[in-house]
């Protein structure tokens, strides 16, 4: 049986209460997926799979993921599991209540950041402590969600991918085995971190220490190409990034075709900058938060810039707010807090968060931080148009009230949450419009839902979620069930003794 609540309706949209042990806002290790062929989505975690049944999951009867006794990675093809085992590969499908094997060969992965390199590092890094701490052991102990299938030539049947040192490797499936027909040197050459410092004495430790080698970059897989984004080792606070887009030759054992190979070098960019995609072509983006104290004042608020660039450094837009940090680089699942696609036309657009914390002088800010258990915070939403300029002035304002549980001078938890700007989020929409509409934790346990109303958003929320009696609580929005309405998943902890509780909340229309 599938134990939910029905929570309190405002404005025809209903939400419903259901928990699920093991999956919260801040899970990673996790794939969405149709596994039972009914065409809902399923939630695969770390050791087991919950059958989604009319719009809920099923959580009193979870399937366990296939049994071994290795750590495993794995991924999903069409309701397919891939299970990446030392030296072999296994598929396995859900079929009569049970996993059946459709595949099982003996493949030479190349040596990368695998799940079994991950509890060797443990084992090697932490001794002891996999046996002294059962958290960690089941952590280390469970499968991996991983992403390393991917339809190259577009037959219907993956490819399957794994980074290394020496480049990008790449296995294809030949009647029933997967081999590897090519690895391609794409990635940027390491360079010399740092030398481990070595012992002169007692004689019987000296030994001849090999430097740490390092290299970063982004790769990703569209179709039948590859792009790799990388920068150099930053200069004077400012670094170039260099884009390489490679085009395979599907038919000639994946071999780059040379003659297609496009290479772009930004401009000098801030360090802080980091690429994305903020717009529908091709070209790479990039994005950045910096953060500092204003000098316009004794007490020097902090100021938030928010930049964007989408032609590769020419040109810098940027918007200055007095803010806290921004959630910045810190993704909530589906995208960037700070840049979302507001109203569904496929385009990022630009989101700043003014907090009322520091409006007034010194004496207002002193009086405030010493008594207040409120503050007025503020969205500003910046449409992007279709040459990739960001409006001048918000295109959508909205404000809103927060409560805290304490003065701001005595820095609770309410008031960490907010510093870090968890406490409001534009991830989801909830009536399935096409707009972001806006969830706000007002209170440590009282979670508001404002929908976007031709760009627009009223003064009184849609929808209210009581938490009921709570330490602490945290939440993100996505859509969990696959239905193209976003939820709301909170960790709960009800008290300090307390372990925390994974509750999602699923929006509904009324009458569905």
């Amino acid at each position: 049986m599938i134990a939910v609540f029905l929570l309190s309706v405002l404005g025809g949209l209903t939400f419903i209460e259901q928990e699920i042990p093991g999956f919260s806002p801040n899970t990673t290790n996790f794939h969405w997926a149709d596994i039972d062929g009914d065409g809902a989505t399923d939630l695969i975690l770390r050791d087991k799979v919950f059958f989604q049944r009319n719009g809920l999951y099923d959580v009193d009867h979870p399937a366990p993921l296939p049994a071994h006794d290795e750590v495993f990675e794995y991924d999903v093809w069409h309701g397919d599991l891939y299970l990446r085992l030392e030296g072999r590969l296994e598929v396995v499908r859900w079929e009569a209540h049970r996993w059946r094997r459709q595949m099982a060969c003996a493949v030479t992965w190349p040596r990368t950041a695998t799940a079994h390199s991950w509890r060797e590092y443990l084992q090697q890094a932490h001794p002891g402590a996999l046996e002294s701490d059962d958290a960690l052991e089941q952590e280390a102990s469970s499968a991996c969600a991983g992403h390393f299938l991917h339809d190259f030539d577009a037959d219907g049947t993956p490819e399957i991918v794994q980074p290394s040192e020496s480049g990008l490797h790449i296995f294809q499936r030949n009647e029933e085995t997967y081999a590897e027909v090519a690895c391609l040197d794409i990635f940027p050459i390491p360079d010399v971190d740092y030398i481990d410092a070595q012992a002169l004495w007692p004689p019987e430790k000296r030994h001849i220490a090999f430097p740490i080698r390092y290299a970063e970059c982004d790769f990703a897989l569209e179709g039948n190409s590859i792009t790799v984004v990388a920068r150099e080792t930053p200069s004077d606070d400012v670094v170039p990034y260099y884009t390489t887009r490679y085009t395979l030759d599907t038919k000639n054992e994946f071999a780059v075709i040379v003659d297609k190979t496009e290479i772009t070098v930004s401009e000098p960019l801030p360090a802080y900058f980091r690429p994305c995609r903020l717009n529908k072509d091709a070209q790479i983006d990039f994005i950045g938060f910096d953060w500092e104290r204003s000098k316009s004042s004794v007490v020097g608020p902090p100021v938030m810039k928010t930049c964007a660039t989408v032609d590769g450094g020419k040109t810098i837009q940027t918007r200055v707010t007095r803010s806290f940090g921004s959630s910045g680089f810190r993704q909530s699942w589906g995208g960037l807090r700070d840049f979302v696609d507001f109203d569904g036309d496929g385009d990022l657009d630009m989101v700043t968060q003014p907090t009322g914390l520091f409006d007034g002088g010194l004496r207002e800010m002193v009086a405030r931080a010493l008594t207040q258990r409120k503050v007025k915070h503020d969205v500003h939403v910046y449409l992007q148009d279709a040459r990739g300029r960001f409006s001048d002035e918000p295109d959508v304002q909205a404000r809103f009230t927060l409560h805290f549980e304490e003065p701001l001078i005595r820095w609770d938890d309410t008031a960490s949450d907010y510093a870090h700007g968890w406490r409001v989020n534009m991830m989801g929409d909830f009536n399935g419009d096409g707009y972001r509409d806006i969830v706000v934790q007002e209170r440590a346990n009282v979670l508001a839902v404002y929908l976007c109303k031709g760009q627009k958003y009223s003064r009184k929320p849609d929808a209210v979620i009581e938490l009921g009696a709570c330490k602490r609580a945290q939440f993100g929005v996505n859509d969990c069930n696959g239905d193209g309405l976003s939820d709301i998943l909170v960790d709960l902890q009800e008290t300090e003794q307390d372990m925390l509780r994974y509750v999602t909340f699923c929006a509904r229309e009324d009458g569905k």
